[in-house]
Protein backbone atom coordinates (compact mmCIF):
# COMPACT_ATOMS: atom_id res chain seq x y z
CA UNK A 1 0.00 0.00 0.00
CA UNK A 2 0.93 3.74 -1.00
CA UNK A 3 0.01 6.97 -0.08
CA UNK A 4 -0.33 9.01 -2.87
CA UNK A 5 0.21 13.43 -2.97
CA UNK A 6 1.04 15.71 -5.48
CA UNK A 7 2.70 17.48 -2.67
CA UNK A 8 4.71 15.08 -0.88
CA UNK A 9 6.57 12.35 -1.96
CA UNK A 10 8.25 10.43 -4.91
CA UNK A 11 4.61 9.52 -6.95
CA UNK A 12 2.49 12.12 -8.47
CA UNK A 13 -1.18 11.97 -8.71
CA UNK A 14 -0.91 11.34 -12.10
CA UNK A 15 1.87 8.80 -11.77
CA UNK A 16 -0.42 7.13 -9.86
CA UNK A 17 -3.42 6.73 -12.56
CA UNK A 18 -1.19 5.88 -15.24
CA UNK A 19 0.60 3.51 -13.31
CA UNK A 20 -2.52 1.47 -13.88
CA UNK A 21 -1.54 1.04 -17.69
CA UNK A 22 1.41 0.23 -17.40
CA UNK A 23 -0.19 -3.89 -17.07
CA UNK A 24 -2.71 -5.70 -18.55
CA UNK A 25 -6.54 -6.50 -17.67
CA UNK A 26 -9.58 -4.74 -17.17
CA UNK A 27 -9.40 -0.77 -16.26
CA UNK A 28 -11.93 0.52 -14.19
CA UNK A 29 -12.13 4.36 -14.01
CA UNK A 30 -15.06 5.55 -11.51
CA UNK A 31 -14.71 9.30 -11.08
CA UNK A 32 -16.81 12.35 -10.16
CA UNK A 33 -15.26 14.84 -12.57
CA UNK A 34 -13.64 14.20 -15.65
CA UNK A 35 -12.59 16.86 -17.75
CA UNK A 36 -10.89 17.23 -21.18
CA UNK A 37 -8.26 18.90 -20.30
CA UNK A 38 -7.47 15.85 -17.67
CA UNK A 39 -8.24 13.19 -20.45
CA UNK A 40 -5.60 14.95 -23.24
CA UNK A 41 -2.73 13.80 -20.52
CA UNK A 42 -4.25 10.15 -19.96
CA UNK A 43 -5.42 9.24 -23.75
CA UNK A 44 -1.62 8.20 -24.85
CA UNK A 45 -1.37 5.73 -21.95
CA UNK A 46 -5.22 4.37 -23.01
CA UNK A 47 -4.07 3.87 -26.34
CA UNK A 48 -0.96 2.22 -25.42
CA UNK A 49 -2.25 -0.16 -22.99
CA UNK A 50 -5.14 -1.07 -25.61
CA UNK A 51 -2.69 -1.84 -28.15
CA UNK A 52 -0.45 -3.66 -26.37
CA UNK A 53 -2.76 -6.96 -25.93
CA UNK A 54 -6.50 -7.45 -27.74
CA UNK A 55 -7.76 -8.67 -24.56
CA UNK A 56 -7.25 -5.66 -22.55
CA UNK A 57 -10.60 -3.46 -21.76
CA UNK A 58 -11.74 -0.27 -20.19
CA UNK A 59 -14.73 0.62 -18.45
CA UNK A 60 -15.86 4.21 -17.57
CA UNK A 61 -18.05 5.67 -14.59
CA UNK A 62 -19.45 9.10 -15.07
CA UNK A 63 -22.15 10.89 -14.03
CA UNK A 64 -24.14 12.28 -16.97
CA UNK A 65 -23.95 16.18 -16.15
CA UNK A 66 -22.91 19.12 -17.66
CA UNK A 67 -20.51 19.94 -14.73
CA UNK A 68 -18.70 16.57 -14.02
CA UNK A 69 -18.23 15.14 -17.86
CA UNK A 70 -17.54 16.68 -21.35
CA UNK A 71 -19.25 14.91 -24.41
CA UNK A 72 -15.97 15.09 -26.26
CA UNK A 73 -14.51 12.89 -24.12
CA UNK A 74 -17.56 9.95 -24.83
CA UNK A 75 -17.35 10.88 -28.46
CA UNK A 76 -13.23 10.35 -28.64
CA UNK A 77 -13.29 7.20 -26.46
CA UNK A 78 -16.34 5.25 -28.48
CA UNK A 79 -14.11 6.26 -31.47
CA UNK A 80 -11.05 4.85 -30.13
CA UNK A 81 -11.90 1.44 -29.58
CA UNK A 82 -14.60 -1.18 -29.17
CA UNK A 83 -13.23 -2.37 -26.27
CA UNK A 84 -13.79 0.81 -24.88
CA UNK A 85 -17.51 0.53 -21.99
CA UNK A 86 -18.87 4.11 -21.06
CA UNK A 87 -21.36 4.13 -18.38
CA UNK A 88 -23.31 6.59 -16.53
CA UNK A 89 -24.62 6.84 -13.25
CA UNK A 90 -28.29 7.52 -13.62
CA UNK A 91 -29.37 8.37 -9.98
CA UNK A 92 -28.19 11.56 -8.84
CA UNK A 93 -24.48 12.95 -8.30
CA UNK A 94 -21.46 10.28 -8.66
CA UNK A 95 -19.01 11.02 -5.87
CA UNK A 96 -16.60 8.16 -5.66
CA UNK A 97 -13.37 7.98 -7.12
CA UNK A 98 -11.95 4.56 -7.62
CA UNK A 99 -9.38 3.21 -10.49
CA UNK A 100 -8.85 -0.02 -10.75
CA UNK A 101 -6.73 -2.79 -12.65
CA UNK A 102 -7.83 -6.22 -12.78
CA UNK A 103 -5.06 -8.77 -14.27
CA UNK A 104 -1.97 -11.15 -13.48
CA UNK A 105 -1.25 -7.98 -11.26
CA UNK A 106 -4.41 -6.38 -10.14
CA UNK A 107 -4.01 -2.75 -8.69
CA UNK A 108 -6.58 -0.35 -6.91
CA UNK A 109 -5.98 3.48 -5.99
CA UNK A 110 -8.64 4.81 -4.36
CA UNK A 111 -9.07 8.44 -2.19
CA UNK A 112 -9.86 11.75 -3.32
CA UNK A 113 -8.73 12.23 -7.15
CA UNK A 114 -10.99 13.16 -10.14
CA UNK A 115 -9.82 12.77 -13.11
CA UNK A 116 -9.26 16.74 -13.56
CA UNK A 117 -6.30 18.87 -14.74
CA UNK A 118 -6.97 21.02 -11.61
CA UNK A 119 -6.66 17.96 -9.41
CA UNK A 120 -3.59 16.32 -11.55
CA UNK A 121 -1.43 19.70 -10.72
CA UNK A 122 -2.85 22.40 -8.45
CA UNK A 123 -5.16 20.62 -5.39
CA UNK A 124 -3.89 18.65 -2.45
CA UNK A 125 -5.32 15.38 -3.51
CA UNK A 126 -4.52 12.30 -1.13
CA UNK A 127 -5.48 8.61 -2.33
CA UNK A 128 -4.54 5.14 -1.47
CA UNK A 129 -2.82 2.65 -4.28
CA UNK A 130 -3.07 -0.85 -3.35
CA UNK A 131 -0.76 -3.21 -5.48
CA UNK A 132 -1.60 -6.98 -4.92
CA UNK A 133 1.58 -9.65 -5.69
CA UNK A 134 -0.35 -12.68 -3.68
CA UNK A 135 -3.92 -12.81 -5.99
CA UNK A 136 -6.80 -10.73 -5.89
CA UNK A 137 -7.59 -10.95 -2.59
CA UNK A 138 -7.12 -7.64 -1.69
CA UNK A 139 -8.02 -5.99 -4.92
CA UNK A 140 -11.37 -8.21 -4.48
CA UNK A 141 -13.44 -5.56 -2.58
CA UNK A 142 -13.22 -2.97 -5.01
CA UNK A 143 -14.01 -5.31 -7.49
CA UNK A 144 -16.91 -6.32 -5.57
CA UNK A 145 -18.17 -2.24 -5.21
CA UNK A 146 -17.52 -1.52 -8.94
CA UNK A 147 -18.86 -4.68 -10.19
CA UNK A 148 -22.26 -3.70 -7.68
CA UNK A 149 -22.00 -0.08 -9.02
CA UNK A 150 -22.10 -1.27 -12.94
CA UNK A 151 -25.19 -3.30 -12.14
CA UNK A 152 -27.14 0.00 -11.47
CA UNK A 153 -24.89 2.38 -14.37
CA UNK A 154 -26.60 2.49 -17.67
CA UNK A 155 -24.18 2.26 -20.91
CA UNK A 156 -24.02 6.15 -22.27
CA UNK A 157 -26.61 6.87 -25.08
CA UNK A 158 -26.50 9.59 -28.11
CA UNK A 159 -28.96 11.96 -26.48
CA UNK A 160 -26.79 11.33 -23.08
CA UNK A 161 -24.37 13.77 -24.63
CA UNK A 162 -26.64 16.58 -25.89
CA UNK A 163 -25.53 19.38 -24.21
CA UNK A 164 -28.80 20.58 -23.04
CA UNK A 165 -29.71 16.73 -21.86
CA UNK A 166 -26.39 17.14 -19.86
CA UNK A 167 -27.76 20.25 -18.33
CA UNK A 168 -30.53 19.67 -17.22
CA UNK A 169 -28.87 17.00 -15.64
CA UNK A 170 -26.61 18.85 -13.72
CA UNK A 171 -29.72 21.61 -12.48
CA UNK A 172 -31.57 18.30 -11.85
CA UNK A 173 -28.67 17.10 -9.13
CA UNK A 174 -28.18 20.78 -7.89
CA UNK A 175 -31.27 20.95 -7.15
CA UNK A 176 -31.60 17.87 -5.27
CA UNK A 177 -28.67 19.05 -3.36
CA UNK A 178 -30.40 22.43 -2.77
CA UNK A 179 -33.13 21.01 -1.10
CA UNK A 180 -31.30 19.44 1.91
CA UNK A 181 -31.40 23.53 2.97
CA UNK A 182 -33.58 24.89 4.21
CA UNK A 183 -35.34 27.56 1.94
CA UNK A 184 -34.17 30.40 4.26
CA UNK A 185 -30.60 29.43 4.27
CA UNK A 186 -30.64 29.23 0.15
CA UNK A 187 -32.61 32.57 -0.22
CA UNK A 188 -30.50 34.56 2.29
CA UNK A 189 -27.14 33.09 1.64
CA UNK A 190 -25.13 34.84 -1.38
CA UNK A 191 -22.77 32.29 -1.40
CA UNK A 192 -25.77 29.96 -3.34
CA UNK A 193 -25.94 32.48 -6.23
CA UNK A 194 -21.93 32.74 -6.38
CA UNK A 195 -22.19 28.76 -6.61
CA UNK A 196 -24.46 28.93 -9.27
CA UNK A 197 -22.66 31.73 -11.01
CA UNK A 198 -19.44 29.34 -10.62
CA UNK A 199 -21.15 26.33 -11.60
CA UNK A 200 -22.40 28.24 -14.91
CA UNK A 201 -18.71 29.26 -15.89
CA UNK A 202 -17.60 26.06 -15.10
CA UNK A 203 -19.76 24.43 -17.62
CA UNK A 204 -18.83 26.69 -20.70
CA UNK A 205 -15.35 25.88 -19.70
CA UNK A 206 -15.58 22.35 -19.80
CA UNK A 207 -17.26 22.21 -23.47
CA UNK A 208 -14.35 24.00 -24.30
CA UNK A 209 -11.34 22.38 -22.80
Amino acid sequence: MELISNQCGDTTVVDGITRLFDEDGTIYLVTGYFTNSAYRLIRPDIERFLSRSPENELVVVVSPTADQFTPSIARDLQQLDDRIQLYKYPHGCLHAKLYVRTGDHPTAMVGSINLTRVAFEQNIELSVLVESDDGDADIEPFVEWTDELLSICEPFRKRDLFRPVMLLNTISVWTNKARLLSGRTVVHQPSVYVVLALLGLFVLMSWTT
